[in-house]
């Protein structure tokens, strides 16, 4: 198990949708 990896997971994710949500609007 690597929580590390899983947090740096969802901190992208979480990035990327962020990115999404400024180009859209």
């Amino acid at each position: 198990e690597k929580p590390l990896q899983d947090m740096y997971n969802c901190l992208h994710s979480f990035c990327l949708s962020l990115q999404l949500e400024v180009l859209h609007s």
